[in-house]
C-alpha cells in the first residue's frame, strides 16, 4: 500500500512539475490560442523560445514531441507553443506573423535580445 501511494504522490508531482499552460491572446479582433511554459524561479528578461507545431499537428503535439520543460527548467527560459488555425500556418499573410509578434510583445519580461524560434 505504501508503494502505491509512493508511486501515485511522484506521478501526481512529475504532472504537476512539466504542465503547460493554455492561454489565449486576442490578435486583430481573433482569439488565438497558444501553450506556455514558465519554469521555476525564471526572473525577469528571460530568454524566449517559440516552438510553432508543423502542418496537421497542433500546440499539444509540438510539447510533447519537443519535451522542452526539463532543459527550461534547468536553463530557466519560456517557451511558447502557438497554435495555428486549423492545424496549419498562414504562409501567404501577415495575420500568424501578427499572432506571433503579439505574443512576443506579451511575454513583456523576456529578454529583447534572447528570442529564439524552432
Amino acid at each position: 500500500m505504501k508503494k502505491i501511494l509512493l508511486t501515485l504522490v511522484v506521478a501526481l508531482i512529475a504532472a504537476t512539475a512539466s504542465a503547460l499552460d493554455s492561454k489565449t491572446i486576442k490578435v486583430n479582433g481573433t482569439t488565438r490560442k497558444y501553450l506556455q511554459y514558465v519554469p521555476k524561479g525564471v526572473g525577469k528578461n528571460a530568454p524566449l523560445l517559440i516552438s510553432c507545431h508543423g502542418m496537421n499537428q497542433d500546440a499539444n503535439y509540438q510539447s510533447e514531441m519537443l519535451k522542452i520543460e526539463s532543459v527550461a527548467d534547468t536553463a530557466l527560459f519560456i517557451t511558447v507553443f502557438p497554435q495555428g488555425e486549423g492545424n496549419s500556418w498562414d504562409i501567404s499573410g501577415t495575420k500568424d506573423i501578427n499572432f506571433i509578434l503579439e505574443l512576443i510583445d506579451k511575454m513583456h519580461d523576456i529578454h529583447q535580445g534572447k528570442k529564439y524560434t524552432r
